[in-house]
């Protein structure tokens, strides 16, 4: 059997008698030319596609080109935070027919596909909406593949800058959500019809295979779904992949979240530490304060003053208890109580009445003058009675303002410590 490539859109017309002459005088021959090229060349010039309309490919104008769209996330370049963009480096598949391309591969040596440029047929518009500006550095594949049943495919890898909506609220802990939605810009959805090559499941798991992580963001999961687009009263199709993306803490939890631990824990030290000083400066005037109190309990008695501040308001404030001072024990002793003028004014009066008792009675007996000096010193025993008792009582007096004086420094370091951490707490938890 004689295998011959047919070129059905040659404009030379055979009749069926000139084409046997044709085909018996090559068998003669033994030169059977459309055997003798099994080449790429021949197929191209055959298909004639430098002549192709560059319009849509389709017989009838009503019927949409069906496109299917592929991709595989194959790394995360960079995030941008300030500017809110997204830089991914993905593999690209998109597919559709031409229906005015076709061959038998038996008539061409069972040539089933060519690489094609994109220059020699029409092509889909595709856009996608995120993007943000042409990125140069994506590998330009300028060829396509051209399948025997009009199937051309354009798979290719790109490197994408686009726009994505980035919530740095939880970092370094948070996780992204981009979209890369692509579509047709021109085409609505009567004209083109984009679908997803394949389901979420099988996309997600080639992006999980592939994924080339740059240790900063893990690859979650990748979502697919087609739907339209409506604007200025036009539906246009579209396929949008979600790409869903989690931060790596480690590197931020080591290199920023624990020093800043640690500057915190040390900030509130150190604001801490100059309040625990003014109170210790604060304690060190209490214990001077109570000290001189003390000291001052064996040299004067409490002043009036002090006694209504001190002993009867400010006790009570700190509920302190004392027992109340007898007024009776405390009475002042006057010049006229002085032992030495009453022992003077004593002795005198002793002379005196012994001298009047001699002159008048010399018979005194010895008892007397003897009742008469353990008079004085019972006297002498007793004013001494009364200055030890007033010592005492003021000693006591001065101790009981020591006392309040030192719970209300104690109360005032408490207080004031407290009150501190309730603030501190309530600023870093806010």
């Amino acid at each position: 059997m004689v295998k011959c490539w047919s070129y059905t859109n040659s404009s030379i017309k055979m009749s069926p008698h000139m084409l046997l002459i044709l085909l018996l005088s090559s068998i003669i021959q033994d030169k059977v030319w459309c055997q003798s090229d099994c080449s790429y060349q021949k197929l191209l010039q055959s298909l004639n596609l430098a002549n192709a309309s560059k319009v849509r490919p389709v017989r009838n104008w009503k019927n949409p080109s069906f496109v299917n769209i592929d991709m595989t996330l194959y790394t995360i370049v960079n995030l941008d935070m300030s500017m809110q963009t997204a830089t991914t480096f993905v593999w690209f598949y998109m597919a559709w027919s031409d229906e005015y391309i076709s061959w038998n591969p038996d008539d061409f040596c069972g040539i089933k596909k060519l690489f094609v440029n994109s220059d020699y047929f029409w092509k889909p518009d595709l856009y996608i909406y995120e993007m943000t500006e042409n990125d140069n550095n994506s590998p330009e594949i300028p060829y396509y593949i051209l399948r025997n049943n009009g199937q051309i495919i354009n798979a290719m890898p790109l490197r994408i800058i686009s726009t994505c909506n980035l919530n740095i609220y939880k970092f370094p802990f948070d996780v992204q959500t981009c979209r890369l939605s692509f579509g047709s810009f021109i085409y609505t959805v009567s004209d083109i019809v984009l679908w997803p090559k394949s389901n979420s499941s099988v996309v997600n798991q080639n992006a999980q295979t592939v994924f080339a992580s740059k240790d900063e963001w893990e690859l979650q999961s990748v979502a697919v779904y087609n739907t339209t687009y409506t604007t200025m009263g036009l539906e246009y199709s579209q396929v949008i992949y979600s790409i869903n993306i989690k931060r790596v803490a480690v590197v931020y939890v080591l290199n920023l979240i624990v020093p800043a631990v640690f500057l915190v824990f040390l900030d509130i030290a150190s604001t801490f530490c100059c309040i625990c000083m003014a109170m210790m400066i604060l304690s060190i005037i209490g214990t001077i304060a109570t000290s001189y109190m003390t000291e001052q309990s064996t040299n004067a008695q409490v002043p009036a003053w002090v006694k209504i501040l001190v002993l009867k308001h400010l006790a009570r404030i700190m509920f302190f208890k004392k027992d109340s001072a007898k007024d009776e024990l405390v009475t002042p002793v006057t010049a006229d109580n002085d032992p030495e003028n009453a022992k003077k004014t004593e002795t005198n009066e002793d002379v005196s009445d012994g001298r009047r008792a001699l002159e008048n009675d010399s018979n005194v007996k010895k008892e007397v003058k003897l009742l008469k000096r353990i008079l004085l010193e019972i006297l002498r025993i007793h004013h001494k009675l009364i200055l030890d008792m007033q010592q005492k009582d003021a000693k006591t007096e001065w101790l009981l303002v020591a006392k309040i004086v030192d719970r209300l420094v104690l109360f005032l370091y408490l207080s004031i410590v407290t009150l501190v951490f309730i603030i501190m707490i309530c600023v870093w938890t806010i």
